[in-house]
């Protein structure tokens, strides 16, 4: 899950990583490695201005929202309670985005207000670090949870450092290109792709290193609930259901 084209209040695009799962033996869906799946883009001006025309909107306008406020939206609730689906969210500093969408589309607000079973990857890197220092200060030659240091805040440096090659590689240029431009460049399609796909191998890796060294925990999900009424976000630290979609 990811935005790209932010400027203040501003998301232009949304994009959601659907990864793919494969059959075990038992006939139940394994976890993959984050490797395959599909990349759902949406044009967040588009899906707005077609939520406003509500019932006027053409039939593909209508379909349009409805799947953003259908599909998109049972995604980001769906937590294993009641019986239905467990699916883990994953964003890399994705709350203030989540905040920003319901703040400037306000019609779509419902669909970003109620996140189950988020983790924040940045967030994660964060506690791998506080770890590694805090083993490293008892013991001379602690392995390096997270290597790169305190100042790893980019998506791009976490992901260098975690994979270890070019997949992740997403470019400053396009972060800084117009982005409400229409129609988009390729260019910026394939960074609004990669930006949500990459989240998921990454995932994989940060979870692998996580319970290596016996910190699983730190790989546990939240939630994320907008409070429009009150001008801000809360976001708890929860335990949850470990799945991909």
């Amino acid at each position: 899950m990811g935005a790209a084209g932010e400027a203040q209040e501003r998301v232009a695009v949304f994009q959601l990583f659907l990864e793919a799962r494969e059959p075990s033996a038992g006939g139940e869906a394994a976890s993959g490695r984050g490797e395959r799946g599909r990349v759902l883009v949406f044009d967040m001006n588009e899906v707005a201005r077609a939520a406003a025309l509500g019932t006027a909107g053409s039939a593909e306008e209508q379909e349009m929202v409805g799947l953003f406020e259908g599909r998109v939206g049972r995604v980001l609730r769906a937590d294993g309670r009641g019986g239905g689906p467990r699916v883990l969210k994953l964003g890399f500093q994705v709350r203030d985005d989540l905040g920003k969408m319901a703040r400037r589309h306000p019609r779509l607000a419902p669909v970003f207000a109620d996140v189950r079973g988020l983790l924040d990857l940045a967030t994660v890197n964060d506690r791998l670090r506080r770890a590694a220092s805090a083993a490293a200060a008892k013991q001379r030659g602690a392995p390096d949870l997270s290597p790169g240091g305190a100042d790893m805040a980019s998506l791009t440096r976490v992901v260098s450092a975690f994979l270890g090659d070019a997949r992740g590689a997403l470019s400053k240029d396009q972060t800084l290109s117009d982005w409400d431009r229409r129609p988009l460049s390729p260019q910026q399609m394939r960074y609004a792709g990669v930006d949500a796909w990459v989240l998921a191998p990454l995932y994989h890796a940060m979870a692998a290193r996580a319970h290596a060294a016996g910190l699983g925990a730190v790989c546990e999900p939240g939630e994320y609930m907008y409070r429009g009424e009150l001008g801000d976000s809360q976001g708890g630290e929860g335990r949850g259901g470990r799945s991909e979609e």
